[in-house]
């Protein structure tokens, strides 16, 4: 177990896969070297082997060849608990691209192990597929913060990508800026921050443009009703100039009536009395 543990540590540091299995193998045949060995110290030192094992599986999901050497040495009963189970079903939902299934199953294994960061990356990459980047960005950030120390320039640009792509800009430049305090000359960080930046910089200016258009839009629909009211009021000018104009008209068709029927009785007025002569 010792062994185990101490080649868990190595590859933590160095990535070298090849000694934690050939660590682990040596473990085990040490223990199993007396068959006939049933002391309960045998007993415990065993468990705790089977233990450092299995915390190889889970701590290296994604290295094919540890779960193969660990499965061989544990065998499948071993390897397969809850946790197992679950992670297993997940995988095969993702490689049949049910997603939906693959994010059930990863919540299974979640739910007895929230310290796996593998387990939220893969329902990260679920719910992205799925077309949820809103719940996947929450598990990318949880698994950086298991990763902690560990947290690679991809992680930094998939989350100032995911952040980018719910328009949360100043967000995803901070992630940029918090990969690039970490690795400075990183070219694909610079480059996705740059770009950031001149998004940002060119929303700004729309942002300017439309307040703007707003401004003017207003001031033109003021114009606008001003010019209605003002010609709203020329055509009450014009009718209250033609109501006059026609009242003008009866008046002086009345004072001409009145004026002829004078004219005409005073003529036969002159006719009664014996003519005009």
């Amino acid at each position: 177990a010792g062994a185990v543990e101490m080649a868990v540590n190595c590859l933590r540091h160095h990535g070298d896969v090849e000694a934690v299995c050939e660590a682990a193998v040596h473990a085990l045949w040490c223990l199993n070297e007396e068959k006939g060995s049933s002391s309960a110290k045998d007993r415990m030192e065993k468990a705790k082997a089977k233990e450092a094992l299995k915390t190889v599986r889970k701590n290296f999901e994604g290295n094919s060849d540890i779960q193969k050497y660990t499965l061989d040495l544990l065998g499948k009963e071993e390897c397969e608990g809850p946790f197992e189970k679950a992670i297993e079903q997940a995988k095969v939902a993702m490689r049949s691209n049910n997603f939906t299934e693959a994010i059930d199953c990863y919540s299974k294994a979640i739910d007895i192990d929230d310290s796996n960061s593998i387990c939220f990356y893969n329902r990260c990459t679920s719910y992205f597929v799925a077309g949820d980047t809103a719940r996947a960005l929450a598990d990318l950030e949880k698994y950086m913060v298991l990763r902690n120390s560990e947290i690679s320039v991809n992680d930094y640009i998939t989350k100032a990508m995911m952040l980018q792509y719910l328009n949360r800009l100043a967000e995803a430049n901070d992630a940029y800026q918090k990969g690039l305090a970490k690795f400075p000359l990183n070219l694909p960080l610079l480059i996705g921050q740059k770009q950031l930046e001149t998004l940002i910089a060119t929303n700004a200016k729309l942002n300017k443009l439309s307040k703007e258009k707003d401004v003017l839009s207003g001031e033109l629909k003021l114009m606008a009703q001003e010019n209605d009211s003002m010609a709203e009021t020329v055509q009450n000018m014009l009718r209250q100039a033609q109501e006059q104009k026609e009242k003008d008209e009866k008046e002086r068709a009345a004072a001409a009536e009145a004026a002829a029927a004078a004219a005409a009785a005073a003529s036969t007025a002159q006719a009664s009395k014996g003519g005009w002569f």
